[in-house]
């Protein structure tokens, strides 16, 4: 059994990294930026190649937007994360 308990110990959840943690931030900030999302349309121009003049819009399926809605505040990455040491 304890063989077992070392084999699957990368699994366990602790604090424990077996990267520096400023390692795993930059990978994280990285792979948000790869990762598609419904403000940003890169990927989908990319991914079919539309010219760069193109704008992509959405249409309302029932009518337009009534109300304009507040600009979306971003928050450093830093402050979401937790970094133990």
């Amino acid at each position: 059994m304890e063989l077992f308990a070392k084999r699957y110990s990368f699994y366990e959840i602790n604090n424990h990294l077996p990267v520096q943690a400023l390692e795993v931030v930059a990978l994280i900030k990285d792979a948000l930026k790869l990762y598609p999302s419904p403000f940003n349309s890169q990927t989908v121009k990319m991914t079919y190649n539309f010219p760069k003049s193109w704008e992509l819009v959405a249409q309302m399926p029932f009518g337009g937007i009534s109300t304009t809605p507040p600009p979306h505040l971003m928050s450093d990455l830093e402050e979401k994360l937790l970094i133990l040491e």
